[in-house]
């Protein structure tokens, strides 16, 4: 059945988000791995006449609560109104989003009910879902994102160097401040450590600013996340990786830290807190403390015994994270939605 099915995953914004570019694009690379005719689109870049065109017989919506006038758009087409539909939260009132008015939570609901399966990265995404749409209530299945094979780096390497990596999106959820902060701290005593930042500028440049103000230009770098590649070569250097994030609803760079051999300080927030033991796969500390972050990185680059022990861990976690496991438990739901028509 699945060679036959033609699925179209769409972005309820752009594929441009680096969350999404590297979500559908792995899954669907997965998807086809395993069989599925499986293709991503992007509504705000593409042309409607291409989905068209390609005439899927299922579409899956990956978005935040929130949908873009192109992701609208396309959606009320009548190439995805004749398709069945999966929806996937990836989170629920983004903070880098406007939060949904009430013209908008309608239209999620009308979706929710043509839905013939949706689901949330978390049970605690899926319980906020059920809890607005009462549709959705009890019915939200629980699939995480994934990581993908390239991330695994070839064999270990030590652990001895001075940099230290963290990325994300540059936004205030994500802690870069607190970050910076305890690395202010941290250098006092380790002055020969060095920091480098992948991700997109959300912020015109305000967290380079304060680093410049705590003294560490020169000390912390900050790279635009334009391509994975130079991120997967600095973990498979780095000493260990740093997540300070606020809030996560998952936090796929964890997964692919992990991934590629380097141990992970994180904040309790998404995936770290829900699926990683402390001290074992991954040293955690509470979200918002830039104290507890600083102790965090003293500890991880003062005990070579501990990041080896994190390293071989998080490669075990994240192999269980693979996108090949996300695409059969998405196969699963896909066959049941095809077998339920849609409105």
């Amino acid at each position: 059945m699945k060679r036959r099915v033609r699925l179209a995953l769409l972005p309820g914004t752009t594929l441009e988000d680096p969350t999404y570019r590297r979500a559908l694009g792995s899954l669907a690379a997965a998807l086809r791995r395993s069989g599925w005719r499986a293709r991503c689109f992007c509504p705000r870049r593409g042309r409607l006449g291409e989905l068209a065109h390609f005439r899927p017989d299922l579409v899956h919506l990956h978005f935040s609560g929130h949908l873009g006038e192109a992701a609208r758009r396309w959606l009320d087409s009548a190439p995805t109104r004749k398709a069945g539909l999966v929806v996937t939260f990836q989170d629920l009132d983004h903070p880098d989003l406007p939060a949904p008015d009430g013209a908008q939570r309608r239209q999620v609901a009308r979706l929710l009910a043509r839905a013939g399966a949706v689901t949330a990265l978390t049970p605690d995404l899926a319980g906020a879902v059920g809890r607005r749409y009462r549709r959705a209530a009890g019915k939200v299945a629980v699939v995480g994102n994934g990581v993908g094979r390239e991330w695994f780096s070839r064999a270990p390497a030590p652990r001895d160097g001075n940099s230290i990596v963290a990325a994300s999106r540059l936004a205030p959820y994500k802690g870069i401040d607190l970050l910076l902060w305890a690395f202010c701290g941290f250098r006092a005593r380790t002055p020969e450590a060095r920091l480098t930042v992948f991700g997109d500028d959300f912020q015109g440049g305000r967290f380079q600013g304060l680093a410049r103000r705590l003294g560490l230009a020169g000390k912390v770098r900050f790279s635009r996340a334009a391509s994975a590649g130079p991120l997967r070569r600095a973990l498979a250097a780095a000493r260990f990786f740093v997540s300070a994030s606020r809030r996560e609803t998952y936090g796929m760079a964890v997964l692919e830290a992990m991934a590629g051999g380097a141990p992970v300080l994180a904040t309790r927030t998404g995936v770290a807190a829900r699926q990683l033991r402390h001290g074992r796969d991954a040293w955690l500390v509470p979200p918002g403390d830039p104290g507890a972050l600083e102790r965090g990185l003293l500890r991880l680059w003062s005990d070579a015994r501990l990041r080896r022990r994190l390293s071989a861990a998080g490669r075990r976690a994240a192999l269980r994270a693979l996108w090949e496991r996300r695409a059969r438990d998405y196969g699963r739901l896909y066959s049941a939605a095809m077998g339920r028509p849609c409105s």
